[in-house]
């Protein structure tokens, strides 16, 4: 009987981690999704998940990180202290 309930939990345990492996097999591909000047994309949307028909999108998807850091656009300076007390 014991080596029965033995058996049991490796094959429960065997499973699980058959099932971890697959779940964490493919990671999501890193990109965005780019607005074209020409009509020949192939994504309808901006969010580049519907496809349209024909190429005739106006968006694309490029994979990799975005442009350069130093070309994003700076904060905003605010001029209230958050550590002040109200008057």
């Amino acid at each position: 009987m014991r080596s029965l309930r033995i058996v049991g939990v490796c094959v429960i345990a065997a499973f699980v981690v058959s099932q971890a492996a697959t779940a964490s097999a493919a990671l999501p591909e890193l990109g965005r999704c780019v607005k074209l000047s020409s009509r020949t994309g192939i994504y309808k949307y901006k969010n580049c998940v519907v496809l349209s028909e024909g190429a005739k999108g106006a968006y694309e998807w490029e994979p990799g990180p975005g442009p350069a850091r130093n070309s994003l656009p700076k904060p905003v300076k605010s001029h209230s202290k958050p550590w002040a007390k109200p008057r």
